[in-house]
């Protein structure tokens, strides 16, 4: 029964973790229309203050989870949701989430934030 038990958290836990990686996905092309503002804006000083409050929390907090869950090998070329037996994993395309990454630069070196 243990087994059983176990299997199911496994499941349970990999359909979360893919479900967060969907949600993360569902994003992109919100990222990539967020590229395209700030590359519109980028001399502006006024409308990069309004554009960095605006969206500093979601890097802060959201793009920071993205990458501490499932793109910590920064370069890499697959985003992992891990299993919890055998140090197994799933592995995506990175590409799959280019906006989002190129995003987090992009913020990061538009505004000299540290990671």
């Amino acid at each position: 029964m243990g087994d059983a038990h176990s299997e199911d958290m496994e499941f349970l836990d990999v359909y979360r973790q893919l479900n967060e990686l969907k949600l993360f996905y569902l994003e992109e092309e919100s990222f990539k229309l967020k590229l395209e503002q700030l590359s519109t804006i980028e001399d502006d000083t006024a409308l990069l203050s309004q554009f960095y409050m605006e969206n500093q929390e979601v890097y802060s907090n959201h793009l920071f989870k993205f990458f501490i869950e499932y793109y910590d090998e920064v370069g890499s070329d697959c985003i992992k949701v891990f299993l919890l037996s055998d140090n197994e994993c799933i592995r995506v395309e990175a590409s799959c989430f280019y906006n989002t990454i190129t995003f987090s630069d992009v913020f990061k070196n538009t505004f000299s934030l540290e990671k």
